[in-house]
């Protein structure tokens, strides 16, 4: 039976419309694939660009010393520059031509990332350690490494020349003036000078500013210095802290070398001028780098934050209550309190800053300003450092202005009366009689210890205290002092810091500070 033949079906415009509905049916397909699929996964991708760029672009791990002019036995730092070599591996160190595999030991314990690399206990010979111009290169295990960094090592202490100057009629301030300058002459070179005075058997630090300068005609280049320091204490030559170090000097470098000078309070405080250091800074030979190093040569700056001071106890009070009055228009007298005696050290020093620069240092709790700047009204603050470590400070303070004498009186507005009311003084025969009330109290201190010491001398005690507004004492110390007798002394300031007799006068007043003189024996 054979088969039969089966006509085909002339196509139609229904079919091709039904191919076409089909073709698009799979293309929505396609397009759920592409959305569901494909974009996200790009999505994904665009996160990891930067990485992606550097393993396509491979740039190599850049560095930089922290520390390029440094000591051989201090060590080096090494920071990361790029995204590559920020990476928390070890680095192999190329030190001169001598490989050290895994040298630059990462540091865990750090808040940024950098790597400490140090040549003490290698074994390399003495002229991998010498001063000068040395290159090194670093990289990660099985990296390219850099292109060669410049290091330089530099052992030789700083060149100091400075006096120490008594003012005329003056014995119990002195002025520090001088320069300073490295061996090592680099482009921005930094140099620190600080001063250091011995309290409760602790180093207390006071940093000083220095001006860099330059001589045009030998280009040489070093550090000026000037401070005033003012109610130096007075130490009996029978107390045992007066052959004990008092004061020292401390000039530190860029590459970390110092210049250390230390004197006894009997040294320190013999009459006259002194020089220390060297007659001349141009009497020593400075090592200049060539031009070609210099401009390779690169400081990086790390600066560590600086607390800010104190300035309210926990009890709302200030730590600090300054004021300050104009003596002239060149003269500015600053008189302020001491931080509570809980707080203090045995010997208190004071940081004085004008407009924010440190100006000088004071033993006493007073400061004379005498190079106030004439054409503009300054701001004063006193720092103190307590106890505990922590610094604290008065408000910054203007010196009162007062009028000319021949000044016609201007009408009292509530905020002049307010600054009246704050600046009035109290009575001084009111002081004079509470006084008075106490002076057999007093004089109980002295014959206390003349019982103990038949031989005792008479003398003087000048103290001077501060008075609230409620009438008590806030604070007493001694200013000078004749009898070098420190039971006597210690007494007599902690009965007046006792008194709390004295008349209330308005709460707006401001605390006065006053001083008296009082005579023991003959």
């Amino acid at each position: 039976m054979g088969k039969r033949a089966i006509a085909k079906r002339p196509a139609t415009d229904n079919d091709d419309d039904h191919r076409a509905d089909e073709q698009a049916r799979r293309f929505k397909w396609w397009q759920l694939v592409i959305a569901g699929v494909i974009v996200p996964l790009f999505v994904a991708l665009l996160q990891y660009v930067p990485q992606i760029r550097e393993l396509l672009i491979s740039d190599p791990p850049q560095f930089a010393l922290a520390n390029p002019i440094t000591r051989p036995d201090s060590g080096i730092t090494i920071l990361p520059q790029n995204r590559a070599a920020t990476r928390q591996r070890p680095l192999n160190v190329e030190f001169d031509g001598l490989l050290f595999a895994n040298g630059g030991r990462l540091q865990a314990n750090s808040k940024e990332l950098l790597w400490h690399f140090n040549l003490i206990n290698l074994s390399l010979p003495d002229s991998l350690l010498r001063d000068g111009v040395h290159h090194i290169r670093l990289g990660f295990a099985g990296d390219v490494l850099s292109e060669p960094l410049l290091l330089i090592f530099h052992t030789k202490p700083p060149v100091v020349e400075a006096e120490v100057l008594q003012p005329p009629g003056k014995p119990a301030d002195r002025v520090f003036i001088g320069r300073v300058a490295s061996t090592l002459q680099v482009p921005a070179e930094t140099l620190s000078v600080d001063l250091l005075f011995q309290s409760d058997g602790q180093p207390m630090q006071i940093s000083l500013p220095v001006r860099r300068v330059t001589e045009e005609s030998t280009g040489l280049a070093y550090f000026e210095f000037e401070t005033t320091i003012q109610g130096l204490p007075k130490i009996s030559s029978k107390d045992p802290r007066y052959a004990e170090p008092f004061f020292a000097i401390r000039v530190t470098d860029q590459a970390g070398n110092r210049y250390y000078q230390q004197e006894s309070y009997a040294q320190f405080m013999a009459p006259g001028d002194k020089r220390f250091g060297v007659n001349s800074l141009a009497d020593i030979e400075m090592k200049r780098l060539a031009p070609d190093l210099r401009q390779k040569t690169t400081v990086a700056f790390r600066l560590v934050p600086r607390p800010a001071p104190v300035t309210q106890l926990a009890n709302g009070q200030a730590a600090i209550n300054l004021q300050v009055n104009s003596v002239t228009g060149q003269i500015k007298q600053l008189e302020w309190t001491n931080i509570p005696e809980s707080l203090r050290v045995r010997q208190q020093i004071t940081t004085i800053l004008r407009d924010e620069q440190p100006l000088g240092i004071s033993f006493a709790n007073e400061y004379q300003d005498e190079q106030a700047p004439v054409n503009r009204n300054p701001s004063y603050r006193v720092e103190q450092a307590g106890r505990d470590g922590k610094i604290y400070s008065s408000n910054a303070t203007k010196p009162a202005v007062t009028a000319p004498e021949n000044s016609v009186e201007k009408p009292a507005t509530p905020q002049r009366q307010a600054l009246a009311d704050t600046v009035k003084s109290r009575d001084e025969n009111e002081i004079e009689q509470v006084v008075a009330k106490h002076k057999a109290e007093l004089q109980f201190c002295y014959e206390n210890a003349r019982r103990k010491n038949p031989a005792l001398p008479g003398g003087k005690v000048v103290v001077r205290f501060i008075i609230t507004p409620q009438g008590s004492v806030r604070d007493a110390w001694m200013v000078a002092s004749t009898l070098n007798n420190a039971e006597v002394e210690q007494c007599v300031v902690a009965r007046v810091k006792r008194w709390s007799d004295f008349n209330p006068i308005s709460p707006k007043s401001a605390n006065m500070i006053a001083e008296r003189i009082f005579l023991f024996g003959n």
